[in-house]
């Protein structure tokens, strides 16, 4: 499972903007919760900046294994490390989404067996280590990727993009669904994306995040 995280991470390729920022809405729902976010993101140098608005005032700030959360309102905030590269929130499937192969190819799946329905190409993707690491179908419609779907021996995943609108030549998302079930429970997520920037000037505030000199921070080492 590994490899569906570090999806976003390793998609690189001429087709993806260096840099995207956004108003983004974030429906999550689970077997017994819902919970909704409002904010804007910046995505640059594979670093994430991500401000939340609502329901709290939260700042994140992703750069590989370092991760910064900083609540203005207590002036508190976590600085967390890992030797691995953070998971991108968000971010990821709109990334993933620019690629032409869904970015499947970076880490390790090839291309399996290609077919179509009606005006969709669906390629079927399986890792080179064999498909006990799970099998991905990705649908292209156009020039734009609609769906991606996900199944392994315990989980299933499948996201659906919608409402592409063509900012400075990249056919972008504006509406990304994604369901995703293993043997013990289901979540559904809806990801809305407005105000859409493709390569625009970073704030310094943002490119540069840092904590204020009198916060609070804890650090923590995964």
């Amino acid at each position: 499972m590994l490899i569906f995280f570090a999806l976003a991470a390793e998609v690189y390729g001429q087709n993806q903007p260096d840099n995207i920022a956004f108003e983004f809405k974030q429906i999550q729902k689970g077997d017994n919760s819902s919970d909704t976010l409002l904010g804007r993101a910046y995505y640059f140098d594979e670093s994430l900046h991500l401000h939340v608005h609502h329901p709290v005032n939260q700042i994140s700030y992703v750069d590989g294994g370092s991760m910064k959360v900083y609540y203005p309102y207590s002036n508190r905030g976590y600085h967390m490390s890992s030797d691995t590269p953070f998971d991108l929130p968000i971010v990821n499937s709109l990334i993933a989404s620019l690629k032409d192969d869904y970015g499947l190819a970076a880490i390790g799946f090839k291309v399996r067996s290609n077919s179509t329905s009606g005006d969709t190409l669906i390629t079927q993707w399986e890792h080179a280590s064999g498909s006990e690491n799970g099998v991905f179908e990705v649908y292209h419609s156009g020039n734009v990727i609609v769906k991606a779907r996900f199944e392994a021996q315990s989980i299933s995943l499948e996201t659906e993009l919608d409402g592409h609108k063509t900012i400075d030549g990249h056919a972008i998302p504006t509406k990304i669904s994604t369901s995703h079930q293993n043997q013990r429970s289901s979540t559904h997520e809806k990801l809305y994306f407005d105000e859409i920037s493709v390569n625009p000037d970073i704030p310094d505030s943002v490119r540069n995040f840092a904590f204020p000199e009198n916060a609070e921070i804890e650090t923590r080492q995964f």
